[in-house]
C-alpha cells in the first residue's frame, strides 16, 4: 500500500507491507532517502533524468549502482537490490523483462 502525504514539489510517500513500514522522502520529483521502520536508511544519487545511480546506506557505503543504456535498460547493476525504482524514478514491475510502469 502507497500512501501520499505532503504538499507542494517534495512531499513523503509511505509504503506499507505486512512486517515493514517505509518513508520516502523527496525534493520534488526525486527519491533522495528511504528510511524503514527496521531504522534502516538508504539516500538515492539521481542523475538529471531522476534516474537512480547511486544508493548508499547512511554511512556512505555503496548498496547498489545503476547505469542505463537508452530507453532504460540496465548496462551496469552491481550490488544488492536496494529499490524498485531505477530508470527515470520509475518502478521496475519486471524484472526479469526489465519492464518499467
Amino acid at each position: 500500500m502507497l500512501v501520499i502525504a505532503g504538499m507542494g514539489s517534495g512531499g513523503l510517500r509511505f509504503e506499507k507491507t505486512a512486517t515493514t513500514t517505509t518513508k520516502h522522502i523527496f525534493m520534488g520529483p526525486n527519491r533522495i532517502c528511504s528510511a524503514s521502520s527496521a531504522d534502516d536508511k538508504s539516500f538515492y544519487h539521481s542523475d538529471h533524468l531522476g534516474s537512480s545511480n547511486v544508493i548508499t546506506n547512511q554511512a556512505g557505503n555503496l548498496i547498489q549502482n545503476c547505469e542505463y543504456l537508452p530507453y532504460g535498460e540496465f548496462s551496469t547493476n552491481t550490488g544488492i537490490r536496494a529499490t524498485n525504482y531505477y530508470f527515470t524514478g520509475k518502478e521496475l514491475i519486471n524484472r526479469d523483462s526489465d519492464r518499467f510502469s
